[in-house]
C-alpha cells in the first residue's frame, strides 16, 4: 500500500513540477512579446521620425533648387 502512495505522491510531484514549469515558460513567452512589442514601436518611431526627416530635407532642397 506504501508503493502506491509512493507512486501516486510522485506522480504529482512530477505533475506540479510540470505544471510549474508551462506556466513559467508561458510568463517568459509574455515577457519576450512586450519587449519585442516595445522594441518595434520603437523601431517604427525611429523610422518615422528618419522618413520626417527626409521628406523636410526634401522640401528644402527643392525650395532651394527652384
Amino acid at each position: 500500500m506504501s508503493r502506491v502512495k509512493d507512486v501516486d505522491n510522485k506522480k504529482a510531484e512530477k505533475d506540479e513540477a510540470r505544471f510549474t514549469h508551462i506556466l513559467r515558460m508561458k510568463e517568459e513567452d509574455k515577457i519576450k512579446k512586450e519587449a519585442m512589442g516595445e522594441h518595434l514601436t520603437s523601431a517604427y518611431a525611429q523610422v518615422d521620425t528618419t522618413s520626417s526627416r527626409l521628406t523636410a530635407t526634401a522640401v528644402s532642397l527643392g525650395e532651394t533648387s527652384s
